[in-house]
């Protein structure tokens, strides 16, 4: 092939072109940090990128349920150990009024307070969290229990904390208030120190004590769930660390190696202008002879 005047100057205004157009790429990835934005970039490494950002995307939806998870379980929680807390006293205030000393009126102000402490175990039973009653089932938005009676249903909610890997999120009204002899206990207490029925305070204190620990055991429950949920959430922090680990491997620069390339690819382009500076004087001063 004839290698011409006009061929060489063509392939030396092409390869400036060529080393401005790397040097315009590696000024961006030292400005921006960013060796990969667009699929032309790297088309492996981009594939990777975007299957990374779709699980991120999944952790993230993990997390939201996660933590809606732990409002709901603490909050259930904290409704069993106020209950408790209502069953100590009555148990103090039962036993006080088992004995044979005790009289018919201090026995019925005893029934009074009880009935007191009852209310406030059905105000619990009807806890809502904004305007979702959590021991309905699925009947949030209206109370579950109508005095000692239940109303709602038995839905138990479940939350995907993870991948396949679901947690329940409520036990209901039937289980922790009816079913545990809770409302019973209490009703059949107080009904016995208003009358002043001795033999009928003595069984309801042995029934308290039963009352007592199935809410320990509903509490037990809690405690569970609780730590699977702590657990989920340490491992969606673990895991989108080590997501945006390899996100940042994949995309981001070695900012040294970049700025030395950068350097490097400044440095091709100052010679090739000096070559092509040099070459077109020549070729000028030939041409004008």
């Amino acid at each position: 092939m004839r290698v011409t005047q006009s061929l060489i100057e063509r392939s030396v205004s092409q390869n400036l072109t060529d080393s401005l157009s790397r040097l315009a790429e590696a000024q961006r990835m030292v400005a921006t940090g960013i060796r990969v934005e667009k699929p032309s970039d790297d088309p492996v490494a981009a594939a990777e990128v975007m299957r990374i950002n779709h699980a991120l995307r999944a952790v993230e939806q993990f997390r939201r349920n996660t933590s809606a998870a732990r409002v709901r379980v603490s909050a259930e929680e904290s409704v069993l150990n106020q209950v408790s807390d209502i069953l100590t006293r009555v148990k103090e205030v039962g036993v006080g009024q088992a004995t044979d000393t005790a009289s018919a009126s201090n026995r019925f102000v005893a029934g009074e307070e009880v009935d007191r402490l009852l209310q406030q175990v059905i105000q619990l039973g009807n806890t809502r969290i904004g305007n979702d009653y959590i021991f309905g089932g699925s009947a949030t938005s209206s109370p579950p229990f109508q005095g000692t009676t239940y109303v709602g249903d038995d839905t138990v909610h479940q939350s995907e904390i993870g991948s396949a890997f679901t947690v329940d999120t409520n036990q209901t009204g039937r289980e922790l208030f009816v079913d545990s002899g809770v409302f019973s206990t209490l009703q059949n207490l107080r009904d016995a120190m208003r009358t002043d029925d001795v033999d009928g305070i003595r069984a309801g204190l042995t029934a308290l004590e039963s009352g007592f620990e199935n809410v320990q055991v509903h509490l037990t429950s809690i405690g569970a769930r609780s730590r699977e949920i702590d657990m989920a959430m340490v491992t969606h922090d673990e895991t989108e660390t080590n997501l945006l680990t390899a996100r940042s491997d994949l995309r981001e620069i070695d900012f040294e190696k970049a700025t030395t390339e950068f350097l490097s690819t400044q440095t091709s382009l100052q010679a090739a202008r000096a070559a092509a500076s040099r070459f077109l004087e020549t070729a000028l001063t030939n041409f004008l002879r």
